[in-house]
């Protein structure tokens, strides 16, 4: 603590000794009309400089159409519009001088761009797919797509993002992706994270964010780039907020409902949200594997089911508290209260001539898990002037309580006589807690001649306590076994980091810095094994952005990056999957490093095409091997020396029709895994692939809109696993717009033709086995939402925590 406490005095000092400079001397005021002579409030403003039109300041005009641009230093300026990504200059030159160092009281003019009906803005609707420089933008804010979804259903729908059975989200093929919500890290582990957004109603979400190569002010962490979810905000002064609900059914029922209340007047914003949701589905697996010795081959056949019934809560409330008109303070409280209830089946055959069966082993599981979460986030943000300097902190606290209760019957018998051969039984009790801490401070500072700096400094320290309880019935009795097992672990990180921005009239750079320090110890109290590392690095960014004339701009991108093994998987548990399957954790993980470098061309602001290379050393790869003595296969996690990976991304949206828009995302690319040694024979494997997703929005009528969206993904190769053979699905949804459109009508059908499943095999030579795996994913979906209150008339700013990165690695699957 002595070291965070030092960390942030340091920081505030150099940020004081900033804030104290002055450098600006003059002041422009005054208020925007319409041409009726209304004041317009919520109206972004820039100040040009006269000479050559570049930014100096940034302002917004408040409730009353009030402007004010403070220490403006001497010379000739203009005051512009920005309004529907045009920019409208609406004065005369302005200039201040030291004999002229203020112009104010002056009554500006400026048309409303967007017709206003009835106290509701019209505002034209966003692409479903929108392509910016430095990332993709799934807009679902209106798309029936997203309404009675999860938020990881709905992340699975993103160009390039893929999902598997467990949660497990890749991009573009690859793990190590960070997911934040609003901006901010989740730190959960990728199973708990799973948990969360299965949990979190897809209707609450504004759009989704892919990032392939994030700039220093971001953590480190997330080697293939970041998934942001951007969550729906409250836009408007006093009472306002929705309800919804909904139904689906695929093999099973489905429903959700949810209910958001906002207040807001010129000093006090209040929100308040709770959504439910229920899901119950089921996920299919074949196994075929054949365990080899040099005296025989064991054949494994097993086919399995599992039934998941999940009950989720979510709400979170908080408000914000305008100090002065430049600062802010706001408190937010989040939490869930999830409950899974698992009942699973199986089946395996066990023989050693291929023509017959010598003997069944049935697998029958059952099991109740609980997750609860509660956080708490306190914020403070300031703007110093209108030259926009602003200082933002904030403190945060989570803490998870999960248990799960599992039991497993197994019995073997002779399959032709039916004789019984043995039967035993066990259950684990797995109850777990995290604790997260984390401080952010985050200062920029746009200086006179263009030049924009970012700084900030964070540290997060997380505590995680996992104990595993295995018993086995023994007489009637449950006795306790030697699979027993408490871990503690115990990670710190602390981070800095600078960005330097800096426009000139073709040209834009950005390069930052990113510094963090990171103290981690795992403890397996039962085990005594203590396993501790303290190592520093630097990750550095760079931008460079060049327009080639009117139409074409190119631009260059590098970044370093890093991913830390999740908390679950350094835990040296042992999992019982069935009798022949197990999952243990591997407590000497290494972190993993990727260098990333991409050159980017864009036409007339649409159309993209993007070449990357990164290089990732001690990638972290999940391998399932093989105990040839004891007939098992065990899952875990292991450092292969080196990641290759080249892809060459095209973004092409058409305009087939003014009532038909396209948008498609096509990536090629090749990745190569190479590890000197793996079950005693080196590795060296890679595999071209394709992945090619097509967003199709349709305007039927001015209330009726539709979707329809196709992804296929061709085979490709991760680590030890080959996905052979292609996927493919495809969703449509409609939404129709009734009472003054402030309700929808949403309905949706998730993989149409009931395509969408995984074939994955072991590239490794000494491990022979293939898996089919089938999750319950055609669904029909129906959900009604009604918004009551105004609406559209000024956004209120999004709050979060400053968690979640740390979330994300402490989460488990379920």
């Amino acid at each position: 603590m002595t070291k965070s406490l030092t960390f942030f005095c340091l920081f505030f000092l150099f940020v004081t000794r900033l804030t104290a400079q002055n450098i600006n001397r003059g002041e422009i005021s005054g208020i925007l009309v319409d041409e009726k002579a209304n004041k317009r409030n919520n109206v972004d403003l820039s100040l040009l400089l006269a000479k050559d039109s570049s930014i100096s300041k940034i302002g917004v005009t408040d409730e009353t159409g009030h402007f004010q641009f403070e220490n403006v230093p001497y010379g000739n300026y203009y005051i512009a519009v920005m309004e529907g990504g045009m920019r409208k200059i609406v004065s005369d030159v302005l200039m201040i001088s030291e004999g002229n160092p203020t112009h104010t009281g002056m009554t500006l003019k400026s048309a409303v761009l967007q017709r206003e009906l009835s106290g509701v803005t019209v505002i034209a609707q966003k692409p479903l797919i929108e392509r910016k420089l430095d990332r993709i933008i799934l807009n679902v804010e209106n798309s029936p797509l997203a309404a009675g979804n999860s938020a990881l259903e709905v992340i699975g729908r993103a160009p390039g993002v893929s999902v598997d059975n467990e949660g497990l989200i890749r991009l573009k093929g690859k793990q190590g992706v960070n997911v934040l919500i609003d901006g901010k890290s989740t730190y959960l582990a990728p199973s708990d994270l799973a948990n969360m957004l299965r949990a979190t109603d897809g209707s609450n979400i504004q759009s989704v964010e892919i990032i392939t190569n994030p700039s220093a002010k971001y953590d480190a962490t997330g080697s293939s780039g970041i998934i942001n979810i951007k969550l729906k905000k409250n836009k408007s002064y006093g009472v306002s907020g929705s309800l919804i609900v909904g139904s689906g059914y695929g093999n099973y029922y489905k429903g959700n409902t949810g209910i958001s209340f906002n207040y807001r007047n010129k000093k006090v914003s209040f929100f308040a949200t709770y959504n439910y949701l229920y899901n119950k589905r089921n996920r299919d697996m074949n196994v075929n594997r054949a365990n080899e010795t040099a005296e025989e081959t064991t054949y494994f056949l097993q086919n399995s089911r599992t039934i998941r019934e999940l009950s989720n809560n979510n709400f979170k409330t908080g408000i914000d508290y305008s100090i002065s008109p430049k600062s802010t303070v706001g408190f937010m409280f989040t939490g869930y209260a999830n409950n899974t209830k698992t009942k699973g089946g199986a089946t395996t055959f066990m023989f050693r001539d291929p023509a017959s069966r010598d003997t069944l082993i049935t697998d029958l599981s059952d099991g109740q898990s609980r997750f609860r979460n509660y956080a708490f986030n306190l914020n403070y943000k300031t703007r110093f002037d209108s030259l926009g300097r602003e200082l933002t902190v904030d403190l945060d606290y989570s803490k998870f309580n999960n248990k799960d209760l599992f039991h497993y019957d197994n019995h073997t018998e002779e399959y032709v006589s039916k004789r019984k051969i043995d039967s035993f039984f066990l259950q684990n009790t797995t109850p777990a807690s995290i604790e997260v801490r984390s401080a952010k401070a985050d200062y920029v500072h746009p200086f006179i001649n263009g030049l924009r700096m970012e700084l900030g400094v964070k540290a997060a320290l997380v505590r995680t306590d996992n104990n595993l309880v295995a018993d086995s019935l023994v007489n009637n009795a449950w006795t306790p076994t030697n699979r027993s097992n408490r871990f503690v672990y115990d990670e710190n990180v602390y981070a800095g980091y600078l960005n330097l921005n800096k426009e000139f009239k073709n040209t834009k750079i950005q390069a930052g810095l990113r510094v963090e320090k990171t103290h981690s110890k795992g403890n397996s109290i039962t085990l005594s094994k203590v396993v501790s590392r303290d190592y520093l690095n630097l990750f550095p960014t760079l931008y460079i952005g060049q327009k080639l004339g009117k139409d074409h701009e190119l631009t260059f991108s590098y970044g370093r990056r890093i991913n830390r093994p999740n908390y679950e998987d350094l835990n040296p548990f042992i999992y019982f999957v069935d009798r022949y399957t197990l999952r243990e954790g591997n407590p000497f993980l290494n972190p993993q490093y990727s260098d990333q470098a991409s050159l980017s061309y864009v036409l007339k602001d649409t159309y993209s095409a993007t070449l990357a290379a990164s290089r990732t050393n001690d990638v972290i790869t999940p391998v399932l091997l093989t105990d040839t003595i004891n007939k098992i296969l065990y899952q875990t996690n292991q450092n292969l020396a080196k990641e290759l990976e080249l892809n060459l991304n095209f973004g092409i949206p058409v305009q087939i029709a003014k009532w038909w828009t396209m948008s498609n995302d096509i990536t090629i690319f090749y990745l190569k895994y190479k590890t000197p040694e793996l079950l005693g024979s080196p590795l060296d494997i890679g595999k071209k692939g394709l992945f090619v997703n097509s967003a199709n929005s349709f305007v039927i009528s001015k209330r009726i809109q539709a979707e329809l969206v196709a992804d296929y993904k061709s085979p490709f190769v991760y680590g030890t696993v080959e996905f052979f053979k292609p996927q493919f699905y495809m969703d449509m949804g409609i939404n129709y717009s009734l009472l003054q459109k402030r309700a929808n009508l949403k309905v949706a059908l998730s993989d149409i033709l009931n395509t969408q499943e995984q074939h994955l095999r072991s590239v490794i030579p000494a491990v022979n086995y293939s898996i089919k795996q089938k999750n319950e994913t055609r669904v029909v979906r129906v959900t009604f939402t009604y918004r009551f209150g105004r609406k559209e008339v000024k956004a209120v700013k999004s709050r979060n925590s400053n968690v979640e990165e740390e979330t994300r690695r402490a989460q488990r699957s379920n």
